[in-house]
């Protein structure tokens, strides 16, 4: 006993010594007589209830860089560090100094060693805990390298002329030096900047800094050579542009230039000389030919002309046909490699042409033009539409090339045609019904011979569903549907329709037997379970005891 009452008058000296030195931080404010004044986990000091631990971490608060929990003999405390101390985290260059003040919280000293970085051109101090930027003294090297020095002003300068400055890369930009800062200028505009010869055009400065080329007739190509060509430009082009026909010449064997620049022979036909490849003015299938220089040669099958409605030349004759790979094709004729391509002398007389969209073909599987190919789809309503498309207006029809392709097939019966269970198709239109056995049906229908099953699509839109009971029917000698999917017999017993099997309500030993009976109750089969009157066992139409 005695070394009790001394062990707990020490824990409550040494508690009175912590809470006097203000080192206990976790009383709850509740006064107390004694420990069975305070909560769980507490007891009474110095009057008031104080938490009683047994590690520092299940004292009340936190830990950080300027006080630490204690736990000494069951009672919480806080141990502080000393004022001054530094924090382990500082921001540098700040010209201070975060601190403890020895209560547990954090101060912020003065600390002038604490220098920021010095700027472009600045010295930085710090003045009684404030950073400051002071000019660098005039001269100071700066820049990258050292190459600058700063101003009067702490600008960051070096140029006493442009050409201490970097030179632009654009050629129509100078640089400059004013103020003793590098900067650029644009060239004037139209000032000449170098460029290729003979290509007609002109580099020159737009007065903007950038490029621009202009047209320069003076600048015309180098000669090619040819008598009867002239070196010239044409909206800014290089041309080697034919001299006027009939011009002498003697390259080649010729003596006048004609009007492609060539230097040729000429014809002497009626009186006229015609250069060799002109045209006989009346009839431009005919053509002065060195092969006779005395009359008109037919021209080249195929060269183009234009008198009384044609398009090409054969023989003699302009013709509205095609001349295409040596052959010539009436107007409307197929390419007889592609079904899909026809001679249209209006829009191409030497090459085939796109037969119009929806033609029908057949070649590599296809159905229908389709520009340039027979394709396997559906040309509908000025539209194309691939194989199994269905109609946006009718979910009942699609395209199905192979069957017209150029209008809407009907979608088999039975296929589906809403999201919604039971619409199916049905000759072109979507209809409301089952698909049974493969087969449509319309809802409603009735299945043949017995009535007792029919077609209810919101039941069930792919089975027969049975009738609602009391149906009549005439199926196996039955005469009502009993609601199951069966036609059964019934009996008429005192004017109510009962079916077959039905037990008398008032002796469970009579049912309707509609076999035997249909007016009268029929007797159970004997040795059924009963339980009318007392009994257990039918015997002859009676509950009995047995």
């Amino acid at each position: 006993m005695f070394d009790v009452k001394r062990s707990l008058f020490l824990v409550a000296l040494f508690a009175m010594i912590v809470f006097s030195l203000g080192g206990c931080s976790d009383t709850n404010s509740t006064e107390c007589g004694s420990k069975a004044n305070c909560g769980d986990g507490e007891t009474c000091l110095n009057g008031f209830c104080v938490q009683v631990c047994t590690e520092p971490a299940s004292c009340p608060g936190s830990d950080d860089g300027c006080q630490k929990r204690t736990c000494n003999s069951g009672v919480c405390g806080m141990s502080y560090k000393p004022a001054a101390t530094a924090l382990n985290s500082q921001v540098s260059g700040d010209c201070r100094k975060e601190v403890c003040d020895g209560s547990g919280s954090v101060r912020s000293d003065v600390d002038d060693s604490d220098v920021p970085s010095s700027q472009a051109c600045r010295v930085a101090r710090c003045d009684n805990g404030t950073a400051k930027q002071d000019l660098a003294p005039q001269g100071t090297a700066c820049g990258e390298g050292g190459s600058l020095s700063c101003d009067d002003t702490g600008l960051c300068v070096g140029c006493h002329g442009a050409e201490d400055c970097e030179v632009p890369a654009a050629v129509c930009v100078h640089a400059t030096c004013v103020a003793s800062s590098c900067g650029t200028v644009n060239e004037g505009a139209g000032t000449p900047v170098e460029d290729l010869e003979g290509n007609c055009q002109k580099a020159q400065c737009d007065g903007n800094g950038s490029v621009e080329t202009v047209d320069d007739q003076n600048d015309v190509p180098a000669d090619d050579g040819r008598e009867c060509t002239v070196e010239t430009c044409e909206d800014g082009n290089p041309v080697h542009a034919p001299k006027p026909a009939g011009t002498a010449c003697s390259e080649d064997g010729g003596a006048f230039c004609n009007s492609s620049g060539a230097c040729v022979q000429a014809c002497h036909i009626a009186g006229s000389s015609i250069l060799a490849g002109d045209a006989n003015p009346a009839n431009s299938c005919e053509v002065c030919a060195l092969a006779n220089l005395d009359a008109w040669s037919a021209a080249a099958d195929g060269t183009s002309c234009g008198q009384d409605g044609g398009v090409v030349c054969k023989g003699r004759a302009c013709v509205a046909d095609c001349y295409i790979d040596g052959a010539f094709y009436a107007a409307g004729i197929e390419n007889p490699d592609n079904a899909c391509e026809k001679c249209a002398p209006a829009v191409n007389a030497t090459a085939w042409s796109a037969a119009a969209d929806g033609i029908s073909c057949s070649q590599n599987g296809g159905a229908i033009c389709k520009g340039r190919a027979c394709v396997a789809e559906c040309y509908i309503d000025g539209a194309f539409h691939a194989a199994g498309i269905e109609n946006p207006d009718n979910a009942c029809e699609k395209c199905d090339p192979a069957a017209n392709a150029t209008s809407w097939s009907a979608a088999a019966d039975g296929a589906s045609c809403s999201e919604d269970a039971g619409f199916f198709c049905y000759a072109r239109m979507c209809h409301y019904g089952c698909l049974i056995d493969g087969v449509f049906r319309v809802d409603g229908t009735v299945n043949q011979p017995s009535h007792c099953t029919r077609c209810i699509a919101e039941v069930n839109s792919i089975a027969w569903s049975p009738a609602p009971i009391w149906v009549e029917c005439n199926q196996t000698g039955g005469n009502f549907c009993d609601g199951a999917g069966t036609c059964v017999k019934t009996c008429n017993i005192a004017g109510e329709t009962l079916f077959d099997g039905t037990i008398n309500p008032n002796n469970s030993c009579q049912i309707c037997n509609a076999w035997v009976n249909t007016t009268s109750w029929s007797a159970a089969v004997d040795g059924s379970a009963c339980s009318t009157g007392g009994g257990t066992v039918c015997e002859s139409g009676v509950c009995v005891s047995p």
